[in-house]
């Protein structure tokens, strides 16, 4: 099992929260940080980067994941990408996606874009990340590794 992130926009936090989760337990969990640019990786077992130039970082990490391999982005077509190709999709706020939530999701985000586009709406941007986004990132990754021991049928 691998957890792949997006890491380019992932918090550094978020980096140290996968990278502890590296190497532990039955299962070996592996930890991939895919980004265009050099990134420090925190301490861990299993934590590995990839830096990707002539690809996206977004296809790389579909094309090289495997079912049931848990992505983390804020990155929302490449979430949906991630669950169309059976994968687990989270990103750094806590939210575990699903078809029905992805969904929901671009089309609010498309709407937005719409409005923002006619001057209707301004972009903001969540620019903070304290201990509350640090606590539903880390319960929702927790949720998202069970979820994938348990599909996989792998005794923990």
């Amino acid at each position: 099992m691998t957890i792949w992130g997006d890491a380019d926009s992932l918090p550094v936090r978020v980096r140290e929260l996968c990278a502890r989760r590296s190497g532990i337990g039955t299962c070996e969990i592996g930890v991939i940080f895919v980004s265009a640019r050099k990134i420090p990786l925190p301490p861990g077992k299993l934590v590995s980067a990839r830096l990707v130039s002539g690809e996206s970082a977004d296809d790389h990490i579909i094309s090289a994941a495997k079912p049931l391999d848990i992505i983390i982005t804020r990155d929302i077509p490449l979430a949906k990408r991630a669950l169309d190709a059976g994968l687990i999709a989270l990103n750094d706020r806590g939210t575990i996606w699903t078809q029905d939530t992805i969904r929901e999701r671009l089309s609010v985000r498309d709407f937005m874009a719409s409005a923002r586009d006619a001057g209707l709406a301004e972009m903001s941007r969540a620019t903070t990340f304290g201990k509350k986004e640090e606590n539903a990132f880390a319960n929702a990754l927790d949720k998202a590794l069970l979820l994938s021991v348990k599909m996989s049928g792998v005794n923990q």
